[in-house]
């Protein structure tokens, strides 16, 4: 069963262009110390009828929603940890929904059945820093690195429409993590780079407690403009980097 957290009913930024709800997953596979999602990162599940129930409660509440709601966001944790999830995005699909998952791409195999079956309109993907540096966040399997590779390849290829995203925190993103970045994922559509929020953090003793000021944003930007066909900014907003789009 698929272990919900959360719903949030409605949510206008999540989904670009489309007016969704949010189900939040539990459990995680990273230990990002700057994650904000703190709640959400153990894999210690509640019983088996808990999560039927507000599986039940989610469907339920998207059938009576079909004229106003659009789409729906699927997040964490980590997604792509459950056996039921494309069983889950199915029965989400066949209510007319668009589907949109978040994943941190470290299960490839779970997202190229879900592209090749056509249960995807969007996805978007944290690249959280240069690959290497992975294991700072919790990445231990020994393939780990050529797992997020292979995604980021697969949503290139194969995504009716995607992002690549990274949250801007200083001393895990700086300009050699961006270069190396935009270098990972050349040629894809669409690159985010994220506001860090450091007042709701895993690890505060880790994660600094003030943000990349607008002008290191904009060389960011530069960085990584020539690779990619997009760069979006989000959280910002548009006074705080002059020039640069933000969304």
């Amino acid at each position: 069963m698929l272990p919900v957290a959360g719903l949030q009913r409605l949510s206008l930024v999540d989904y670009p262009n489309h007016l969704c709800a949010i189900v939040f997953l539990q459990g995680c596979n990273l230990r990002c110390p700057y994650c904000h999602n703190v709640a959400l990162l153990p894999c210690e599940y509640e019983p088996e009828e808990v999560y039927k129930e507000r599986w039940e409660e989610v469907l339920d509440y998207l059938s009576h929603r079909k004229t106003f709601l659009e789409g729906v966001c699927i997040t964490g944790g980590e997604p792509t940890l459950h056996a039921d999830l494309p069983n889950a995005i199915h029965q989400i699909k066949s209510l007319g929904y668009k589907v949109k998952l978040d994943t941190n791409g470290t299960n490839p195999g779970v997202l190229e059945l879900l592209l090749r079956e056509g249960q995807l309109d969007y996805l978007a993907m944290d690249v959280k820093t240069r690959l290497e540096r992975y294991p700072e966040l919790g990445l231990s399997a020994p393939d780990g690195v050529e797992r997020i590779r292979k995604s980021i390849s697969l949503i290139i290829s194969l995504a009716p429409d995607y992002e690549f995203r990274t949250t801007v925190v200083p001393g895990f993103v700086e300009e050699e993590d961006i270069k190396a970045i935009a270098e990972e994922i050349a040629s894809a559509r669409r690159y985010v780079l994220q506001a860090y929020r450091p007042e709701y953090v895993l690890d505060p003793e880790h994660c600094p407690d003030w943000v990349h000021p607008p002008e290191k944003i904009r060389r960011f930007v530069e960085l990584s403009r020539d690779a990619v066909g997009e760069v979006l900014v989000r959280g910002y907003g548009d006074s705080a980097v002059l020039g640069v789009k933000c969304c």
